[in-house]
């Protein structure tokens, strides 16, 4: 048995990853990069550490069952392994899958900035089969990328750029002012989306919980559901795109 304490889990149907306070570790099957230990091992019973850049240690980790991500201290920079299919690992247009630890470069600027001139990067990650989301740190920006036939990814109308795929419908969010938990947080206006979203991008709609002289909420946590996206707001509100 392993002689550290464990911090963090994350588990699929097949594989699974965990972190102590210096590393993270993969054991199960990983066909696909899953595990993150390279194309010579694909299942292991035995935990296996998984390296990313020297010095850095586990901040935040989430699986489905065909990718894994991984947040490191101390700047928040996000690894992502596994299949590329779906565009899940926030690689750009590049789909390919990953049997080591990728860094998403994108993601490098974002969050808020320390005493020393870096970026916080990214607090938390979540992922589901087919879309993954993190939340920055200190800012409390969320940015999606992934499949986004229901919505769960993108609220944006209209592609800008060529990162987005062909379009399709779903229900467009419409975070509400409501104080009261029980009354409804979603709208249900009808509009084009991106289907593919293939690099991380910003959730803007949730800009509307800080409108106003005074920041009135911001996300504190969010969870990846197959086909929706969960926001826990700092009052105790929950949003779901």
């Amino acid at each position: 048995p392993l002689s550290k304490v464990v911090r963090l889990v994350a588990c699929s149907s097949a594989h699974l990853l965990f972190a102590t306070d210096h590393s993270c570790y993969a054991v199960g099957h990983g066909p696909q990069g899953q595990l993150g230990l390279g194309t010579g091992i694909l299942t292991t019973t035995i935990p296996q550490r998984i390296h990313t850049a020297q010095g850095e240690t586990p901040r935040s980790i989430s699986v489905s069952d065909f990718h894994s991500c991984i947040v490191t201290h101390p700047h928040g920079d996000l690894y992502t392994f596994g299949c590329g299919a779906f565009y899940r690992l926030g690689h750009g247009t590049d789909d390919n899958d990953c049997f080591l630890p990728r860094k998403v470069e994108c993601l490098v600027a974002v969050g808020a900035w320390s005493s020393d001139g870096q970026t916080l990067g990214v607090e938390k990650v979540s992922c589901s089969q087919w879309h993954t989301a993190v939340l920055t740190t200190g800012v409390h920006d969320v940015y999606c990328w992934g499949w986004n036939n229901f919505g769960q990814v993108s609220d944006a109308d209209e592609p800008n750029d060529d990162r987005i795929m062909p379009l399709s419908k779903r229900a467009r969010i419409d975070v509400s002012h409501t104080q009261t938990a029980s009354r409804p947080i979603l709208g249900g206006t009808i509009q084009p989306k991106k289907k593919m979203i293939v690099e991380p991008e910003r959730v803007s709609s949730l800009d509307l919980l800080s409108d106003g002289p005074e920041p009135t909420d911001e996300v504190i946590d969010l969870a990846c559901g197959n086909r929706f996206t969960a926001f826990l707001t700092r009052r105790g509100h929950i949003l779901v795109m």
